[in-house]
């Protein structure tokens, strides 16, 4: 198993809608007190129903973060994948059976718990068809290009392919959960 130190100062995770991206830098960032930053709520506007801001508002913001000494983000946005692995010192890559992400999502909807980090500033939680669609077959098309993207970049990746896994590394990291 790496050691929490391995993965340097500035780490980007990634994986499918719902897989624990934004707990694990939530947590992470507790543990190192790094800063912290969940990529959805940059891409979208606070207040709204997840309304996408504009590419160029996000890039700004994205290049902004990315220059920073030491970090913490979540979010794929392949868009931008590019940068960030340029200068991110790990990547942590929660690859998941995809049905993981679905069945988290939709108990969080049935029993209206709502997603406690990373949410969007005032963003209003509702059921979403387009995201339900999106877990089952978006993912899967922008899976291999992130993919082609850590192998281009040649960072050092963690894989953690089950809840598990990951359950293992909260406790070798001591993270409380």
């Amino acid at each position: 198993m790496l050691e929490l130190k391995q993965l340097g100062h500035r780490i980007c995770i990634i994986g499918p809608s719902h897989s624990g991206k934004s707990m694990l830098t939530h947590m992470l960032g507790q543990k190192t007190s790094f800063p912290v930053f969940h990529l959805d709520q940059f891409a979208h506007e606070p207040y709204t129903k997840w309304k996408r801001r504009s590419d160029q508002d996000f890039r700004i913001d994205h290049e902004k973060i990315i220059s920073g000494e030491s970090w913490i983000m979540d979010g794929e946005y392949s868009a931008f994948m590019r940068q960030r692995f340029e200068r991110t010192t790990a990547v942590i890559w929660l690859d998941f059976p995809f049905f993981w992400g679905i069945s988290r999502y939709l108990w969080r909807r049935l029993r209206r718990i709502p997603k406690k980090f990373g949410n969007l500033e005032g963003g209003v939680s509702v059921f979403s068809p387009w995201l339900v669609k999106y877990m089952l077959f978006g993912y899967r098309k922008i899976r291999p290009k992130s993919k082609m993207i850590i192998n281009e970049s040649k960072v050092l990746l963690l894989r953690i392919r089950s809840v598990g896994e990951l359950n293992r590394y909260y406790r070798h990291w001591g993270l409380g959960a």
